[in-house]
């Protein structure tokens, strides 16, 4: 009994603490806007990677006009890609939040809601850095090392660090 109660509370937890990313709009990419363009999180060095930033940098960084098809496609898979996860998110989720506020909750289905809605979230999260991965390699050597220069211009750390401060 303690163990079908645990469950359900870390499952209302988890329903009423996640972030809404299923109930938000279609966006150009996986985490666009979010935290690991903010320099923030495990992906957060990855993240100048995305082809929406490569894209708005193009002349910049001298983009061919392959390279440019090659990130526009990349960006239109991963958005067409990161939907589809976030609608299957919200899914489960909604059934979880069904399930949970039954007259008599089956912790089973609370689970496998809770399991299926993890899998989306991981899912969304491979995305995000599947795409950079490939958006990095369309990019020279070059190109890579002025991406890298480009975000350390704009780093809030760079100001703090040279002023003696740590983040």
């Amino acid at each position: 009994m303690f163990t079908r109660i645990a469950l359900l509370l870390l499952a209302v937890t988890a329903v009423t603490t996640l972030p809404a990313d299923a109930q938000r709009g279609p966006r150009s990419g996986p985490r666009e806007g979010r935290a690991a363009h903010a320099g923030h999180g495990p992906f957060s060095g990855m993240a100048m990677f995305s082809p929406r930033l490569l894209l708005r940098s193009q002349d910049r960084l001298d983009l061919s006009d392959a390279q440019v098809e090659q990130l526009t496609n990349l960006q239109t898979e991963a958005a067409t890609a990161s939907s589809q996860a976030r609608a299957a998110l919200a899914t489960h989720r909604a059934q979880m939040r069904e399930a949970l506020t039954a007259d008599a909750p089956d912790a089973n289905a609370v689970r496998q809601h809770l399991e299926a809605s993890q899998e989306a979230r991981t899912q969304l999260e491979w995305i995000g850095v599947d795409t950079m991965l490939r958006s990095r390699a369309v990019l020279t050597e070059d190109q890579r090392s002025l991406v890298r220069d480009m975000v350390a211009e704009h780093s809030p750390r760079r100001g703090r660090m040279q002023r003696g401060r740590r983040h």
